[in-house]
């Protein structure tokens, strides 16, 4: 009897924990769909409080990031600064949406897509929206389906991109050839110093910053890691925080140089002809580590101006108002071309002296 009793008390609390996990349940499929259309009636009014959208695990799919688009994109009013979207059911034409939000907002800092299957073809999408835009810093694309393909427009899309500091991918299908597209965005020597100029010079991570970046298409060889590392160095030695563009820069061409100090001279030749004398006299002569760093930091700014240098050579010997005059009657421009000229006359005499 005891036995009968004690199976009796425990089916029927087994019992009342399936009537309370369906109670649950229902009140989550309740409030789930109450949740997303107070958002949108929300955005629809305007609502300049709303800052965040936290739209994790709601089943969002393309047809709710349609409704979420309309207002984000045509509203000047709103400033939602971060849109989280993870755990759903968002696939490619539902990143195609919101690359058209974060190509057209003017406020999003973050967006979050983990963990929803949008493939190549919306990570393409999102390749072209964050070209455009410049206020974006973190998206995270981890365990989004993405392939090399993918891979390879977003590497190429961080090249025209100065906001972003944070992209994670992990745990997408990335082989060798990805990996090696993410480390040429930010460190490309394929044409020397200007190439490295052209390089992203803001992006500081392209995982979760606890781990490297993980791919189950991306063998653990030697070269990979070694691969992994130089990208991790580079990531924390050149672009790290509070770095200006120009001393990122300076610190990649810096490294390039002691890498392979004939190639770089060969470069340096080829990229700035009127000051290779100066410079590779005074490299010869005082040919330290701290003369070449001032060397090498002052090299984005010749790059940076080297159009206008190219007219100050052009037209040196008119008077000041007739450079004026060809430099379409900027002030702007004639202060670069002074600040140029007299860079060149102290690279000049330093060199004189050495």
């Amino acid at each position: 009897m005891g036995n009968v009793a004690i199976a009796f008390i425990e089916s029927s609390m087994a019992l009342n924990d399936f009537l309370q996990s369906k109670y649950a349940a229902r009140l989550e499929s309740k409030r789930i769909a109450t949740l997303i259309p107070r958002y949108i009636s929300c955005l629809n009014r305007s609502d300049s409080t709303i800052t965040t959208l936290n739209l994790n695990n709601l089943g969002v799919d393309c047809n709710v990031v349609k409704k979420l688009a309309i207002p984000l994109t045509a509203n000047m009013n709103l400033c939602v600064e971060e849109l989280y979207l993870e755990h759903n059911k968002i696939g490619p034409e539902g990143a195609t949406c919101i690359a058209r939000i974060i190509s057209k907002d003017a406020c999003l800092k973050i967006v979050s897509l983990s963990h929803n299957f949008i493939g190549s073809m919306g990570a393409m999408a999102l390749a072209s929206a964050i070209e455009s835009n410049s206020t974006l810093e973190r998206l995270n694309l981890s365990h989004c389906g993405i392939d090399n393909a993918g891979v390879l427009k977003l590497a190429a899309s961080l090249k025209r991109n100065s906001s972003l500091k944070y992209l994670n991918l992990e745990g997408n299908p990335i082989s060798s050839e990805g990996i090696y597209a993410l480390f040429n965005s930010v460190y490309d020597t394929s044409n020397g110093i200007a190439s490295l100029w052209d390089c992203n010079h803001t992006i500081r991570t392209f995982h979760n910053g606890m781990t490297s970046l993980y791919s189950p298409s991306f063998p653990d060889t030697h070269a990979n890691r070694l691969l992994c590392r130089k990208m991790s160095d580079i990531l924390a030695y050149c672009n790290c925080r509070q770095t200006s563009r120009k001393t990122a820069a300076s610190r990649k061409i810096l490294r390039y140089f002691y890498n392979d100090p004939d190639l770089y001279m060969h470069t340096l030749e080829n990229t700035h002809d009127h000051l290779v004398p100066c410079l590779m006299s005074w490299l010869g002569n005082r040919g330290n580590v701290g003369v070449v760093y001032d060397v090498v930091r002052a090299m984005p700014h010749f790059l940076e101006l080297r159009k206008s240098t190219e007219e100050v050579d052009n037209t040196s010997k008119l008077d000041q108002s007739e450079r004026k005059r060809k430099l379409g009657d900027s002030a702007d421009s004639l202060d670069e071309a002074c600040a140029i000229e007299e860079c060149d006359e102290r690279i000049t005499k330093i060199c004189k002296e050495c």
